[in-house]
This record gives structure tokens, sequence and C-alpha cells, in this order.
């Protein structure tokens, strides 16, 4: 039952950081996935796209 409330909770803070046009917030967007990459312990890693604008890389290491 808490993983459900966490994952509620998760997403309902990410839908509050404004990623919509015309004033989108993605460094607040990056941010908060990195954080929680960094609670994770998940590999990740900022991409710069060339026109100002970032992308972030998040992997899961699979062990298969």
């Amino acid at each position: 039952m808490n993983y459900h409330i966490d994952v509620i909770n998760f997403l309902s803070s990410y839908v509050r950081i404004n990623t919509a046009h015309p004033t989108p917030d993605y460094n607040a967007a990056l941010g908060f996935l990195e954080c929680h990459a960094n609670t994770d312990q998940l590999m990740h890693q900022r991409v710069a796209l060339g026109n100002g604008k970032h992308a972030l890389i998040i992997s899961y290491p699979w062990q298969g």
C-alpha cells in the first residue's frame, strides 16, 4: 500500500512543475528527476542538446 502512495506523491509533485509553453521550467523538472535518481541510486547524466536546453538520461542497472 505504501508503494502506491509513494508513486502518487511522486507524480503529484512532478505535475506541479510547470513544463507547459510558453514559459516552461525545464531546469526545475530536471532537478526534481535528478534528486529522485540520486535517492534511488540510479545512474544519471545531463546531456546538452545544443539549443541551451538539456535532457536527463537515467539508467537502471540491469542484472540479468
